[in-house]
């Protein structure tokens, strides 16, 4: 059962040093949430700071690279288990068939699904700093969403 939000955020520079900001707030807590509003006004202040600096810079939405190849290897894992169970079951017990497709089939389409949606190669979504700082406002204060 979900009982917290988790909320993160990673800086990282030319170096490849990498600062994260993270923050886990109970679910439950409502609109009037301290510690979510100042965690998102913290990030929206740090856009500023960062358009002022280098307004170039571009915000990386998503999974980590290593999130993402886990997810990847698992969808074609589901596929590839899919796909030989499928075919064991036309050649071996072509009458059970029946019974047993449905659920061949779903785990096929969510291997699929899975692999396809964190392939390696997937360009990133990217906001803007002033797009970051827009969606940080809203999350800061979840009854203008």
């Amino acid at each position: 059962m979900k009982t917290v939000d988790f909320y993160g955020f990673d800086l990282k520079d030319s170096v490849g040093d990498s600062y994260a900001l993270n923050i886990t707030v109970p679910i439950g807590m409502g609109a009037d949430n301290s510690i979510r509003t100042g965690y998102y006004g913290m990030l929206r202040d740090i856009c500023g700071v960062l358009k002022a600096a280098r307004p170039d810079v571009k915000v990386d939405y998503g999974q980590p690279k290593t999130y993402a190849w886990i997810y990847f290897v698992i969808g074609v894992i589901a596929f590839l288990f899919a796909a030989v169970m499928g075919f064991l079951l036309l050649t071996e017990v072509p009458d059970r068939m029946g019974a047993a497709a449905p659920p061949v089939v779903i785990l096929l389409l969510f291997g699929a699904y899975l692999a396809w949606s964190f392939r390696p190669g997937r360009p990133s979504v990217q906001f803007s700093l002033d797009e970051m700082a827009a969606i940080s406002e809203r999350y800061a204060n979840p009854d203008q969403r």
